[in-house]
């Protein structure tokens, strides 16, 4: 009778007590605004733009294997069907493997935007910097133009005057304020 009193108890010290296991911050993110504060921040967000831009959902290997699949050049003898539909040119607006390619293209996108928006606000007395500085800007707005090119290539139209892809050319505050970015047209001269 006294082991049934007790499991009550036992089971409320127990609860209580997982707070300070589940409550445990991300390791592996900061915010925007403590992420790039100086040059070493810089390079490693320069790192994480490259390592968006080897990504398997992107030339890590989706961009390349659809962009064959499409082609007459490769046949796709495997299980996956999001590939098989590609080969067949049927693809939906629902195939997850399209929508993985898109995420992973405009994160590319909204990393360049980040380094191109905040390393030139960065300071320091390193008489190196500057010149670090350009060629990480450098970097960034290749890889961006790189990316929309790309995303233009598979979802825009290829007439001048034809509907091209949303070009965000400053970082994104949040998801609604992303919905808001509308689709430029091919046409379109992009200022920096």
């Amino acid at each position: 009778m006294n082991c049934k009193s007790l499991l009550p108890a036992v089971l409320v010290l127990v609860a209580a007590g997982c707070n300070s296991i589940l409550d445990v911050k991300p390791i592996n993110e900061i915010s925007e605004q403590a992420a790039i504060t100086s040059p070493a921040g810089a390079r490693a967000a320069l790192a994480g733009m490259y390592d968006g831009l080897q990504s398997t959902g992107y030339y890590g290997g989706t961009f390349v294997f659809f962009g064959d699949l499409s082609g007459d050049d490769v046949r796709h003898t495997g299980t996956f069907t999001t590939y098989r539909l590609a080969d067949n040119n049927q693809l939906t607006a629902d195939n997850t493997t399209i929508q993985g390619l898109w995420d992973a293209m405009y994160r590319v996108v909204g990393r360049a935007n980040v380094l191109i928006a905040r390393v030139p606000t960065l300071s320091t007395t390193d008489p190196t910097w500057p010149a670090e500085r350009d060629e990480i800007m450098g970097e960034a707005y290749f890889v961006r133009a790189l990316t929309f090119h790309d995303v233009q290539t598979l979802w825009g139209e290829q007439a001048p005057s034809g509907m091209g892809v949303p070009i965000p050319l400053v970082p994104v505050s949040d998801i609604p304020s992303s919905s808001q970015i509308t689709r430029a047209t091919t046409g379109a001269k992009l200022n920096r």
